[in-house]
């Protein structure tokens, strides 16, 4: 499972956290992947609303509502109505407030044990959950101002954002669902897709690294993800190609590099999937790029 996590891309080097303003309409279908990460995550919508799912369960957020998902959970938004959104998203790594054994002992592994609620649904008319809220938009104006000594503004903040969630959780109290058997065959299916999209892997491989049958592998990502194995193998490739399109490399390189045939039918599926050619979608990266450029480079949160 410890290969599993999305790989995180943080802000700061070697400080853990990511903070950004985003926008659905940034995404493929106004929508993320599922994914998983040891890092604890926090959304603020801010514009619009967005269905969050978190080990297949959905929420729907709308403005100054929020959400905390806790490490290792399954997840991903999405604009149910197609009119986009604007949120907030906060993910540090939990060694930010576990900075010695005793502190970790008393306040990190009470939230992010395996016996602890997957996530907390953010309520602005409950004080303290308005009171996280607060503090994770002045997380991100910070980054956006690229505030002096940043790193010690945002680490003073997510203290305070931790207390006031070990309080929300204890009243919450524990998960009550029974742990999911499949769960963990579903994680090793998603490794084997991160790790091999860009080989020929067909229902059958995917469902022997879950040690499952065809029938139950495609359950289980239908319950979990939305979406079949085939067809999250596929979204997958298109994403990983999006990094290899902000690059030198030629388009049919990069269809190769991410499992499939030929340019042909790579432009077929990510035209698909993401509404733009791959051409476009490339143009557009440089544009932005020019754009950060010539306006002195965009803020670290991007």
């Amino acid at each position: 499972m410890e290969k599993n996590r999305e790989e995180i891309f943080y802000h700061f080097g070697d400080f853990p956290a990511y903070v950004a303003r985003e926008h659905l309409s940034d995404y493929p279908n106004m929508s993320g992947i599922g994914h998983w990460h040891e890092d604890v995550e926090f959304v603020v919508m801010t514009e619009g609303e967005m269905t969050y799912w978190v080990d297949g369960i959905s929420y729907r957020l709308e403005k100054d509502q929020g959400m905390f998902i806790n490490a290792r959970q399954i997840h991903y938004g999405y604009s149910a109505d197609g009119k986009g959104g604007e949120f907030v998203c906060v993910r540090f790594h939990p060694s930010l407030i576990g900075v010695t054994e005793e502190v970790k002992r008393k306040y990190v592994l009470p939230v992010t044990g395996k016996e602890n609620r997957g996530c907390l649904f953010l309520q602005p008319d409950i004080p303290e959950q308005k009171e996280m809220m607060e503090f994770l938009c002045r997380a991100r104006i910070l980054c956006e101002r690229r505030a002096e000594e940043l790193e010690l503004e945002l680490a003073s903040i997510f203290l305070k954002i931790w207390r006031l969630l070990c309080r929300q959780m204890k009243i919450s109290g524990a998960d009550e669902r029974e742990q999911d058997h499949r769960l963990p065959g579903l994680y090793q299916m998603m490794e084997f897709i991160q790790n091999n999209y860009g080989e020929k892997i067909t229902l059958a491989d995917i469902a022997r690294e879950g040690k499952m049958c065809k029938s139950s592998c495609c359950k289980v990502f239908q319950e979990y993800l939305h979406k079949s194995p085939v067809a999250y193998l596929m979204e997958y490739r298109i994403r990983k190609s999006m990094e290899m399109l902000d690059s030198q490399l030629a388009i049919t390189e990069v269809a190769l590099n991410c499992g499939f045939s030929g340019a042909s039918y790579y432009a077929e599926t990510f035209r698909r999937i993401a509404g733009i050619t791959p051409g476009e979608y490339r143009r557009r990266c440089r544009n932005l790029k020019k754009e950060m450029d010539f306006t002195g480079g965009g803020s670290r949160t991007r």
